[in-house]
């Protein structure tokens, strides 16, 4: 069974792209603590290079992305990202 095809990859796929998301949207300086908190979470998480079920490393890995150029995308390009996350969104994923 190839691993697209596996009913686990969406669920990895969308917390990639909602860690991808939530990096890539900078709350404004009045929004609530919580958007921070949720902005440098994803950025904590999107840098971290740990390697466990659900760190970047490993949902990159699961669905043969590369890391190191999402992560070059999500620091000079955030809006490109979030562009192209929300047309996979309509199209069932990354």
């Amino acid at each position: 069974m190839d691993v697209e095809e596996l009913p686990e990859t969406g669920l990895v796929a969308a917390v990639l792209q909602t860690g991808l998301r939530e990096a890539t949207t900078k709350p404004k300086p009045n929004a609530k603590p919580a958007q921070h908190q949720a902005y440098y979470g994803a950025w904590e998480w999107l840098m971290s290079d740990e390697v466990h079920p659900f760190s970047v490393r490993w949902c990159c890995d699961v669905l043969d992305v590369d890391v190191d150029l999402a992560r070059k995308l999500a620091r000079s390009r955030p809006a490109a990202v979030r562009r192209k996350l929300a047309h996979a969104k309509g199209k069932g994923g990354l």
